[in-house]
């Protein structure tokens, strides 16, 4: 599924965050450690960045997409 920057999207829980953006609505605990290296999960509410390849981890949450693309966060680190 193609997203463009602005697009809302939900989330639902165990689900990988398909974009970078902000979390809109919700709240969630969002497993980072693909993109920081730790090893804890990371509480996220209403207003918090959350990056594209993360996952969701027990609530569902509605996120505005940001950088969609090869402008993601993941998608920076897969082209260093």
């Amino acid at each position: 599924m193609l997203f463009k920057k602005d697009d809302l999207l939900r989330v639902k829980p165990g689900e990988k965050i398909p974009v970078d953006g902000t979390i809109k609505e919700g709240e969630a605990i969002i497993d980072e450690s693909m993109i920081s290296g730790e090893p804890i999960p990371v509480d996220k509410k209403t207003g918090d960045a959350v990056s594209s390849g993360t996952i969701n981890g027990n609530k569902s949450f509605v996120m505005t997409a940001e950088k969609v693309g090869s402008e993601t966060l993941l998608a920076k680190i897969i082209k260093w």
